[in-house]
């Protein structure tokens, strides 16, 4: 099973924010990676986590192909729900604190 953790605006998910200063400090991020230009992983001897920044046509509506994208108005982390929940809320909250955004959790899953 998975844990989802979506980061959203708290203006609306029609909101979009600056994809390069949210990859900048992503890469300062020492648990991360970075696997594609919207996309990171965990850095080695860390729990899993996928993380895709995200521009969204809807509230419903997101997939990432991996490109560059200028804008963002979500992200989105897949987290193992076998790992330890406080590792993966805390960089949550770490990122939700930068953007000024919310992170909230959606529960249980194997979609």
């Amino acid at each position: 099973m998975y844990r989802y953790i979506s980061i959203l605006p708290p203006s609306g998910w029609n909101t979009l924010s600056d994809t390069e200063r949210l990859i900048a400090f992503l890469k300062e991020q020492p648990e991360l990676k970075q696997r594609n230009a919207m996309s990171f992983g965990a850095a080695d001897d860390r729990p899993w986590v996928e993380i895709a920044v995200l521009k969204a046509n809807s509230p419903d509506s997101w997939a990432s192909d991996g490109l560059f994208n200028p804008q963002f108005n979500r992200v989105e982390m897949v987290c193992s729900d076998n790992e330890p929940r406080q590792w993966y809320e805390e960089l949550a909250a770490r990122i939700a604190e930068f953007l000024q955004w919310d992170a909230v959790e959606e529960y249980g899953s194997d979609r």
